[in-house]
């Protein structure tokens, strides 16, 4: 690896320590970007690849809760078609126990969606 610093350390233990030391924030930080990377690829290949159907999900909301920093609303609703528990971040507050139905979008990923 090749030096751009001109201070030279007294010790080669020092020298040694300050490579380890970048090479390992050089690693975390392609680590990040190559993480992002991937997660974006699965979130814009769910939506634009093809096979994505329409579906209808309305069930009873069970569980609500308010983002603490984002001010972003979150719900949970026990969903009639897939007999499963569905978690959902919504614009909008809801009451526990009131319905919720919308037309969203399932994706090639299994990944819902909505169209704008």
């Amino acid at each position: 690896m090749k030096q751009h610093e001109t201070k030279n350390y007294t010790t080669q233990i020092m020298t040694t320590l300050r490579s380890i030391f970048r090479i390992f924030f050089m690693t975390l930080g392609m680590t990040f970007i190559f993480s992002g990377t991937i997660v974006s690829f699965i979130i814009l290949s769910n939506a634009y690849f093809e096979g994505s159907k329409s579906i209808d999900i309305s069930g009873k909301i069970i569980d609500y809760s308010l983002g603490s920093r984002n001010n972003k609303h979150y719900i949970e609703i026990k969903d009639h078609q897939f007999e499963r528990i569905i978690k959902l971040q919504v614009q909008q507050p809801y009451q526990i126990g009131q319905t919720f139905e919308k037309r969203m979008y399932i994706g090639k990923w299994g990944l819902l969606f909505l169209k704008k």
